[in-house]
């Protein structure tokens, strides 16, 4: 588009981008967005590539990742640990197998088909719960994030309904059993 043609919407489409921008930048601050991507077998680190993303952002959505795993999922390193165990005829001590990194594993497998649905996505990781059950409580929590508000922005906008002016003082517990009451009288009726 030429800026001299049409100055005013190139204007408007500048403005636009350095809004789009800081509210984008916040994402920079909080893991989730970094973590479900990852945890998105479709997507993993690769599509931060794939997209041309700066390398500085891809090395911090990794750490991030790296970081929740290693603080709040990682199982206890059990390697080269022995362990007693109770026998019938008396003690012995074993070895456990190396079972190495479940965050490594996922990472180092092909990336998904990009086809598939989120249903999908949490179907993969249900399968996997047994390979590497750690790896996929972290996937859940972070894949199962509404990507909005939707519902409780239909419940606030409902409110104003359930409260005119006339109502103002409502008691917040008396606002909670109407909209309740409200909400059953919706599903009798399209019964």
């Amino acid at each position: 588009m030429k800026q001299e043609t049409y100055p005013i919407l190139c204007q408007a489409t500048i403005k636009g981008q350095e809004k789009l921008q800081l509210y984008y930048a916040r994402t920079d601050d909080v893991p989730a967005y970094a973590i479900a991507t990852a945890m998105d077998p479709r997507a993993k680190f690769q599509w931060w590539v794939d997209e041309d993303w700066e390398e500085e952002y891809i090395c911090s959505a990794k750490l991030s990742v790296q970081m929740e795993w290693q603080d709040n999922f990682k199982p206890e390193d059990t390697l080269n640990q022995y362990q007693e165990a109770s026998m019938i005829n008396g003690f012995r001590m074993f070895k456990r197998k190396e079972k190495g990194d479940q965050l490594a594993q996922y990472v180092e497998e092909v990336v998904q088909d990009s086809e598939s649905n989120a249903e999908d996505i949490l179907a993969y990781w249900k399968s996997r719960n047994s390979q590497w059950p750690q790896l996929s409580q972290m996937a859940r929590k972070f894949l199962t994030i509404p990507a909005s508000s939707t519902a409780s922005e239909r419940c606030f906008s409902h409110a104003k309904y359930v409260v005119p002016q006339e109502r103002h003082a409502m008691k917040p517990e008396t606002l909670k059993k109407c909209i309740l009451v409200d909400s059953w009288r919706k599903q009798l009726i399209d019964m």
